[in-house]
């Protein structure tokens, strides 16, 4: 609440509506966005200390967006001092969403589909390091989602215009982790710190989506920084140099985005376009969604490797003329059958990731060879 506390939050606020990640996640219908909103309307009602109203932002969220959970942790630090009004505030936000489901799905059907998708998030589909243990694959996938997608940093394959945000983000996060003592300090660092490993091991890292949580903890530790080491006539110089590259860098994807059909888009219209499309069958993971929604009358089936396509395709009874494979489903080109390549449809990873760079294979199972 103090002057050094506005000038903080404004930098912190100014460099959130700069990134791209925000801007593009905005402009999908999703979880993420609303999740989010709530959170950060949480931790602003408990920094004007309403307790009550800050459980009721974080109560509604995890209806929003149960990836929320790990927040609980810190909030519940921070709240210790007024228990009764922020657990009845929480108690309220969940019984908003809570209450409707019940009635809408019956309690043991909403009960089953929770323990269900809790299952299948950490054990078959999620992408967790339960299905992808790899530690330097995860490792690097996590680096380019949280800095390059999320932040906005400068990466190999990003514009160069990211060199000085960059610079500025570094000079900022190492301050903050040297001087950073006072008991803000300590608790952005924590919750930072929660969400991050929660991210790292419980998320699928392909998806930029989900450092969402991230930004907001990284920008205060950042803005914090700079106003320990520039003062406030170097925080205004250092805060245009990293403000202004970053939105002409973001209005440039954004406008990457409105112009550029997405890959997964394009293969479904050319996949519609070959003759005789009702004898041709196609196999994808996620990309199966895009069929539903434009071609639903085509014959598109989900498969998350080529172990689950070969075990399909020799289920049938009778065989299509055609078989398409999209580069989505684990494993493909590969296994026991014959593949070629019939098309390729790609667009800038910043926006369309992870399927961003999708291949279209004809597949010729090894009884038909």
């Amino acid at each position: 609440r103090d002057r050094f506390g506005r000038r903080t939050a404004a930098l912190a606020a100014l460099r959130y509506l700069v990134p791209p990640l925000g801007w593009l996640a905005a402009e999908r219908g999703g979880s993420d966005p609303l999740g989010l909103a709530c959170a950060l309307a949480a931790a602003w009602a408990l920094a004007r200390g309403r307790p009550g109203l800050s459980g009721l932002a974080l109560g509604i969220g995890l209806g929003a967006r149960l990836d929320l959970v790990p927040l609980l942790a810190p909030w519940a630090v921070l709240v210790r001092r007024t228990p009764r009004a922020a657990a009845a505030g929480l108690g309220a936000g969940i019984l908003l969403w809570l209450v409707p489901l019940a009635g809408f799905v019956g309690p043991g059907r909403l009960a089953s589909l929770g323990v269900e998708f809790a299952g299948g998030h950490f054990s078959d589909w999620g992408g967790s390091v339960v299905t992808r243990p790899g530690l330097a694959e995860r490792s690097g996938a996590f680096a380019w989602m949280a800095l390059a997608a999320g932040l906005g940093t400068w990466w190999p394959d990003a514009s160069p215009i990211r060199l000085l945000p960059t610079a500025v983000l570094a000079l900022g996060a190492l301050a903050f982790l040297r001087r950073g003592r006072s008991a803000g300090d300590r608790v952005v660092l924590a919750t930072g710190l929660v969400v991050t490993a929660w991210i790292f091991l419980a998320q699928n890292l392909e998806r930029p989506r989900h450092a969402l949580p991230i930004v907001p903890w990284a920008l205060l530790a950042v803005a914090r920084g700079l106003d320990l080491v520039a003062g406030r006539r170097g925080w205004t110089a250092l805060a245009a140099l990293s403000v202004l590259p970053a939105l002409v860098d973001s209005a440039r994807l954004v406008r990457h985005h409105a112009e550029t059909e997405a890959p997964a888009r394009q293969l479904v219209r050319f996949v519609a376009e070959v003759p005789d499309r009702r004898l041709v069958r196609v196999y994808g993971w996620e990309s199966r969604r895009v069929f539903e929604v434009y071609e639903p009358d085509l014959d598109a089936r989900r498969a998350r490797s080529v172990a689950d396509l070969e075990r399909d395709v020799l289920g049938s009874w009778v065989y299509p003329s055609r078989i398409y494979v999209t580069s989505n489903v684990r494993g493909a080109p590969g296994g026991r059958g014959t593949w070629s390549l019939v098309a390729r449809f790609r667009a800038s990873r910043y926006v369309f990731a992870p399927d961003d760079d999708l291949a279209l294979y004809e597949y010729v199972p090894a009884v038909r060879e």
